[in-house]
């Protein structure tokens, strides 16, 4: 990613490290996991971190990023680059700066990566630090920092500092003596319930930009975080979908984008095109599918499922059901589940009133006899680690088909399908829910407690005539 980065600053990449306006400075490091022994396993990420100096004064520093991460997980284009800012003392707004996403098998972990500058020693009453010395010691933010010793590191004399929390050592750190730049570190991150890996650094090159290249380059940061804000996407964003508003923005500010762009982030705009492409492409065609599902009354079926439970299609009508769509599978199993958490809240919300809820665990293996009893064994260990009390069906994939499976259009599950009281399908929604911390979620529930009240009012009318 930084080829053609590198080349324009061949001349000056040997450079000293500092920083002042127009500094660049890249990184390269890796993620690896650590076994019980201590020892470290291949590292399953590498990536590399450019970040610019545009200003730095006694209030604090401010810079651009741009990150290339490579392995288990990744960002998309979007999560890739930003603004950033480190105060006085060294502490930055965490959500702004540069995070890699490690994928580890069951889930992902949002790991966030240090800044290039670290405050030596103690401040003192006047604001001022303390000549960095050989055993100095300080507390910031709740860790402990000690200064070790001296260590010579490509030519550059590097102070080594320690910073610990109540567990032990969290991170060690090699900052320059003359600039106070992190030429290496090594961080103990954890994940996975606990399990530890190491995050690892190194300060590769330093390139400074003349004031005409850096405009330049600074035009292009700009550019690219005045996209990201209009598309009004939250930092370290996960799911790399747009939700069509986005991608109409998207569609409508990439010109003017590109013209204003260049060097290594170009790459950053052709991820961004090609997504715009793939989604909008899926986004139309589930679209299509939504509009020939909608108002359908769903073809015969018979389908069973775990601990006895069933459902036929002519057991839709008279009741306001919801079917869900997903693996419900024990392994890989990854955040956010599905969302069978907060099904499972609004299904017990509403249960009382008539709400029926079946789960539709979606796996081939149940065409197969060899395959269908580890199947179910799987999806019993899903709902007892979920705690779940809603019925759980078992479809090969017949059943999905016919509600318009969604990964025929490239798009992965859950499928969420309302079926009303005249057995006709009222509510159809492919993909995850935005999530209400008050209401889980939302938009499902608002159709729910609709559908519920019209009938129990159509009840009460049947009732009055009686």
């Amino acid at each position: 990613m930084w080829i053609a980065a590198l080349c324009l600053s061949y001349a000056v990449a040997a450079a000293e490290p500092e920083i002042k306006p127009g500094v660049e400075l890249h990184y390269r490091g890796t993620v690896a996991r650590v076994e019980r022994d201590r020892s470290t396993q291949a590292a399953g990420k590498s990536f590399d971190l450019s970040v610019l100096v545009t200003g730095d004064g006694p209030d604090g520093t401010d810079y651009y990023w741009l990150l290339d991460e490579r392995g288990q997980g990744a960002f998309g284009w979007a999560e890739r680059f930003g603004k950033w800012s480190q105060n006085a003392a060294g502490q930055t707004p965490e959500i702004e700066g540069p995070a890699l996403l490690y994928d580890y098998g069951k889930g992902k972990h949002v790991v966030a990566l240090p800044a290039p500058k670290l405050p030596l020693g103690e401040p003192s009453d006047n604001g001022e630090r303390k000549k960095p010395e050989i055993g100095a010691k300080w507390t910031a933010d709740g860790l402990e920092s000690e200064i070790l010793r001296t260590q010579s590191i490509d030519g550059r004399t590097a102070w080594v500092v320690e910073v610990r929390n109540q567990f032990g050592v969290q991170r060690r750190v090699w900052v320059d003596q003359a600039s106070g730049v992190v030429l290496q570190e090594e961080d103990r991150v954890f994940m996975d319930q606990g399990t530890e890996y190491r995050l690892a650094l190194e300060l590769a090159d330093v390139e400074f930009l003349e004031p005409t290249a850096l405009a330049a380059r600074q035009a292009s940061f700009t550019a690219l975080v005045q996209l990201h804000g209009k598309l009004k996407r939250a930092p370290r964003t996960i799911d790399e979908k747009l939700t069509p508003a986005q991608l109409k923005l998207l569609a409508a500010n990439l010109p003017a984008t590109r013209t204003a762009v260049e060097g290594a982030a170009t790459k950053l705009l052709a991820a961004a095109e090609r997504d715009l492409k793939q989604q909008a492409g899926r986004t139309s065609a589930i679209d299509k599918v939504t509009a020939e599902q909608m108002g359908r009354k769903p073809s015969a079926f018979e389908l069973a499922g775990l601990d006895g439970a069933a459902l036929r299609a002519d057991e839709l009508s008279g009741a306001v059901t919801v079917l869900h769509f997903w693996d419900y599978r024990d392994e890989p199993l990854k955040e956010p589940y599905g969302q069978v958490g907060y099904l499972e809240f609004l299904y017990d919300k509403h249960k009382e009133k008539g709400l029926k809820l079946f789960g539709v665990a979606v796996d081939g293996r149940f065409q197969q006899p060899a395959g269908a009893k580890g199947a179910a064994v799987g999806v019993r260990k899903l709902k007892n680690f979920m705690n779940l009390s809603y019925p759980i069906l078992f479809d090969g994939g017949e059943l999905v088909r016919e509600f318009g499976d969604p990964r025929l259009q490239g798009v992965e599950l859950p499928l969420f399908v309302v079926v009303g009281p005249d057995g006709k399908i009222v509510h159809y929604k492919v993909g995850h829910y935005p999530v209400d911390r008050e209401a889980g979620l939302k938009q499902l529930d608002s159709v729910v407690t609709g559908l519920l009240a019209t009938e129990e009012k159509a009840e009460e009318k049947e009732e009055a005539k009686r």
